[in-house]
């Protein structure tokens, strides 16, 4: 079992000043993860229970997140941080709901398929009414309380004014079932520009026992793939332990930001312990921009590459800097990976995992449970597959051509099963009258 921390959960031990936020909780639970998802900035934490809420495999009871949350900091003036999940006490910085609504509006709740799904539109018209992947969630939250935020060493407290958008995508086709993507959407609704603005994913990834877990960061890396091929890793934050008592198997719980701000990628990875926490705005922001906060000066460090001794590990992978004037938005994503495998063992099983990942949400993540009786029955050109693994089914009677990624003509491809295993992985295209993005899998 997961150890259980002492932690001040926000959903529990409410600030009075957001006593009557609408704080609402589910789960995205579709495919191999179990992640608890909040409306208030948190996820992977169970604030019902206090005990870890990122379970996988699904049903095994081996949990590997205790909690995470996104974290965002800018200098309007001076510099401010709001923090969806603070991983020494649990608490977050956030409040459900938005300007319109307030944080006492009922219909600001978390949205999952097929709980309750779509968002309403009317209310929600940022809200995503199609599906994409066979789960998809949806909130908002912000940072708009003052009291929730902690005190700013140089005087009183204040917000950033942003407003968060959150979907997450869980897949249960090979090879989604062990990802979680998340896309957050981040607007400046207050007065101010948002200067060297950054944002990141930090998470508390406790494998079993919290004590013995070990990191390992890859930042813009090649490793050799096959014969004459390799694999570029843009970022990649991993946690993983040795071995847990009791465990069939142990592997790695995993982060990559795939889509950020101006595509600069992650610009951080930064290792964060039970005893050197950011505490405050100045150090959190030093965090995100990449510095080693608790030395003075901080120096600029902005790659830890591995913790010195297996430990309670909580990692920051984070993005920037860039501007957010106000009424302005930038968008970032990241996925969650599980993989039962260990850097420092198959580790190319970890990388081609994260790889897959990236090419499984760029070619829009395919969907493979039965639609809802009431649905539009697919069309021939919707049983055309978005991930193949050694072959093809076409479907029809026509042939086509199956295209490189500059669209250059590789093979034709016949009605029927279509051997793909010469084939390198990748984003291909089946061109059938139209074009169809396809990634092609080992």
């Amino acid at each position: 079992m997961a150890k259980v921390k002492v932690v001040l959960c926000v959903v529990c031990m409410l600030l009075p000043a957001a006593s009557w936020a609408v704080y609402s909780l589910d789960t995205l639970d579709i495919n191999r993860w179990s992640v608890r998802l909040t409306n208030y900035g948190t996820f992977g934490f169970d604030p019902v229970s206090l005990r870890a809420g990122g379970e996988w495999p699904r049903g095994s009871g081996h949990f590997y997140i205790f909690g995470a949350g996104l974290w965002v900091g800018a200098i309007p003036g001076d510099t401010y941080t709001a923090v969806g999940y603070n991983p020494n006490s649990g608490a977050s910085e956030f409040t459900p709901g938005d300007s319109i609504g307030g944080i006492n509006d009922v219909a600001a709740r978390v949205y999952i398929y097929p709980h309750d799904w779509p968002p309403p539109a009317g209310r929600f018209p940022r809200a995503p009414q199609v599906r994409r992947a066979d789960q998809d969630a949806w909130c908002c939250f912000d940072d708009f309380d003052t009291t929730l935020h902690e005190v700013h060493p140089n005087g009183p407290r204040r917000t950033l004014g942003v407003q968060v958008y959150l979907t997450t995508y869980a897949s249960v086709a090979f090879p989604a079932q062990d990802f979680v993507f998340l896309r957050y959407e981040i607007e400046n609704q207050g007065p101010d520009s948002l200067k060297a603005a950054c944002a990141g994913i930090v998470m508390d990834a406790d494998v079993g026992n919290a004590t013995n877990d070990n990191y390992r960061g890859y930042w813009h890396r090649w490793f050799p793939h096959g014969t004459g091929d390799s694999v570029f890793l843009d970022n990649l934050a991993c946690v993983y332990s040795q071995n847990e008592s009791g465990w069939d198997t142990t592997g790695t719980v995993a982060v990559e930001l795939i889509r950020t701000p101006g595509n600069q990628g992650a610009t951080a990875m930064k290792i964060i312990t039970i005893n050197n926490d950011p505490a405050n705005d100045i150090e959190q922001y030093l965090a995100l921009a990449g510095y080693d906060w608790s030395i003075a000066p901080p120096p600029y460090n902005p790659i830890d590459s591995q913790s010195p001794i297996p430990s309670d590990q909580r990692s920051l992978l984070a993005t920037g800097p860039f501007d957010l004037a106000p009424g302005q938005s930038e968008s970032l994503t990241a996925v969650i990976i599980g993989v039962n495998a260990q850097p420092t063992g198959d580790s190319l099983r970890i990388f081609e995992a994260a790889w897959i990942a990236e090419s499984v949400y760029s070619a829009g993540l395919p969907q493979a449970i039965n639609e809802p009786p009431n649905s539009t029955p697919r069309t021939r050109d919707d049983l055309l597959p978005a991930v193949a693994r050694g072959a093809l089914l076409l479907p029809g009677t026509q042939p086509a051509s199956l295209l490189d990624i500059a669209g250059r003509r590789v093979a034709r491809l016949l009605p029927g099963t279509n051997d793909l295993r010469r084939f390198a992985p990748g984003i291909y295209f089946v061109q059938q009258g139209r074009s169809r993005k396809l990634v092609i899998t080992r």
